[in-house]
């Protein structure tokens, strides 16, 4: 017999793989207490059964399918390491410490990447995330650009193509200039001949303009953004855009 009981801690033993026997160590008899199997480096607690129930380590990964209650989570019980939890409980009363890789969180709070759910009881807790929406406004997969080539007459001409016929393009950013000696009113449209969402004047011989929208510009379901020149003769006009999907 290994198992040696370690005084002045929370109840805890040290022991060895050869003292499990039917799960359990003959004299570990503290429910709660932990065990640290030297020799395997893996770590137990006891249940109130006394048997010892092991305790994930950092390099483990524990995945569950399916709904998951959690509830008087152990305070001093640590998951650590990856779980990867499919359909998480939209009902998550956690109390004590919990790391949790999440794969389908509530559509209240929609993340993506790793989340850290620290010391919440009936609420969302601290919650620290992988990817946030850049600049408050969507995950950078979501984001476009574009730009057109140079642009010599009234031809309605594409910047960014169309997100699909499910989504809108929300423009956030967008530049004109024009080097060609004639300045020219320019109109940004939704759609080839669709209605004009911004409206500005681009000078002769390097003039233009640009404007970062403090409220994205919506576009019609479906349509690209495109630009279209009032003149038709002595302009060079390029446009570049930004903005995200939605």
């Amino acid at each position: 017999m290994s198992l040696v009981f370690i005084p002045n801690t929370v109840p805890s033993y040290i022991a060895l793989s050869t003292d499990i026997s039917g799960s359990k160590i003959s004299g570990a008899s503290y429910i709660g207490a932990k065990v640290y199997l030297t020799d395997t480096a893996k770590s137990y607690i006891i249940m109130p059964d006394l048997t010892l129930e092991e305790v994930p380590t950092l390099d483990d990964t524990v995945t569950v399918i399916g709904s998951v209650d959690v509830d008087n989570f152990p305070a001093d019980y640590l998951v650590s390491g990856s779980v990867t939890v499919s359909n998480f409980p939209t009902d998550y009363p956690v109390s004590g410490s919990l790391i949790a890789e999440v794969s389908n969180f509530p559509v209240e709070y929609p993340v993506s990447g790793s989340v850290i759910l620290l010391d919440s009881t009936a609420s969302i807790g601290s919650v620290i995330v992988s990817e946030m929406p850049i600049g408050g406004y969507a995950y950078g997969s979501e984001f476009l650009s574009g730009v057109s080539g140079s642009i010599v007459d009234n031809t309605a001409t594409q910047v960014i193509a169309s997100a699909g016929s499910a989504l809108s393009i929300h423009l956030t950013t967008l530049m004109v200039t024009n080097s060609g000696a004639t300045g020219t009113n320019v109109d940004i449209t939704s759609g080839s001949a669709g209605t004009a969402m911004w409206r500005g004047y681009a000078v002769g011989e390097g003039g233009g303009f640009a404007v970062t929208f403090p409220v994205p510009l919506r576009f019609d379901q479906g349509a690209g953004v495109f630009i279209e020149c009032q003149e038709t003769t002595d302009i060079a006009v390029l446009c570049s855009a930004a903005g995200y999907k939605a």
